[in-house]
């Protein structure tokens, strides 16, 4: 806890110190200087204990500077306590933090970095495509991203078909269930709703496990089957299965107007995952995360704002690999 909570200063220092290791463009060394500067006479007077809070704090204003961190350094949010980020946040101008939540954005997204030649290409793609929306900016542009990463990296754990990346319940001498397989022996038939768990339990397990929810009702009259929400902000995945098509258009044509629909009231961004429970044999094959994985556009009648979707595909009744040879 204490090396993660020091993280993005010492980041920052880094790149203060050695621009061209800093992977973010542009790097404002002036700036990251005057925070350093900041921090280390916040840490000094913390060690003399002339920076303590007061027993009159102003809630009110206590609440808006916690929702201008949400607004403008979500991820930074994640990664310190709510008091050290506080602290922080009340040290820095709007600028200065919105450098070094960039810093803790290349952090975060580092992982998917370290070796992923299709995931990352996919990756740059779809954020290209939601940038050339007007509305994919600012704190909309870091939460949004934030989410969509996982997303990908969610896809990608669960097109590499392993009994060990994702087990179920065992009785009675039966095999493992796993919902993306073709059922074996007595085992049921998968559903959507072992997607919304297994991608739950993903968000639960990674740097967005602070601000997902699950099964969230009454929203767009209907209900979303996860949220993640960043202050303000509210995204929403839609879980859905599909025995009969699992094709670009049908889906699109089928589940991609519900789901616009819950971005009525928030960003014009949402997800959309399917169960392709199509049926599978040794004539035809499966295909790769990057032709699963797409954005695509809804715009209601009459409305001159397009709404964004990242939609995914889950392949379900999938055979062995081995079964191909046979």
């Amino acid at each position: 806890m204490r090396r993660a909570a020091r993280l993005p200063g010492h980041a920052l220092r880094i790149a203060a110190e050695h621009p061209g290791a800093c992977p973010r463009t542009g790097f404002d060394t002036d700036t990251a200087a005057a925070i350093l500067t900041r921090l280390d006479a916040r840490s000094s007077r913390s060690s003399t204990g002339s920076d303590s809070k007061s027993d009159d704090e102003d809630p009110e204003a206590d609440a808006a500077e916690v929702a201008r961190l949400h607004r403008i350094a979500p991820t930074l949010m994640r990664r310190l306590p709510m008091t050290k980020a506080r602290a922080l946040g009340a040290h820095l101008s709007d600028e200065e933090l919105t450098s070094v939540e960039g810093l803790a954005y290349d952090s975060d997204v580092a992982r998917l970095q370290a070796n992923a030649p299709l995931t990352n290409p996919l990756l740059d793609d779809i954020l290209t495509r939601l940038s050339e929306h007007p509305d994919f900016t600012g704190a909309v542009q870091h939460s949004f991203s934030l989410l969509v990463t996982q997303t990908l990296l969610f896809l990608k754990s669960r097109a590499d078909l392993t009994r060990t990346s994702l087990l179920g319940p065992t009785k009675d001498g039966e095999p493992p269930f796993d919902y993306r397989r073709k059922p074996e022996g007595k085992q049921r038939t998968a559903n959507e709703g072992d997607v919304q768990r297994d991608f739950h339990q993903w968000l639960l397990a990674g740097p967005l496990n602070g601000v997902v929810q699950v099964e969230i009702t009454d929203v767009g009259m209907g209900r979303a089957d996860v949220m993640v929400r960043f202050g303000a902000l509210r995204y929403l995945t839609e879980m859905k299965q599909d025995s009969d098509d699992s094709s670009r258009t049908h889906i699109e044509n089928k589940y991609l107007t519900q789901e616009a629909e819950y971005t009525n009231a928030g960003a014009p961004f949402g997800q959309l995952i399917v169960l392709d429970l199509t049926p599978k044999s040794t004539a035809g094959g499966t295909l790769r995360i990057d032709e699963l994985t797409w954005v695509a556009s809804h715009r209601p009648t009459g409305a001159p704002t397009e709404r964004l979707v990242l939609a995914g595909i889950v392949t379900g009744n999938r055979i062995t690999p081995s079964a191909y040879s046979r």
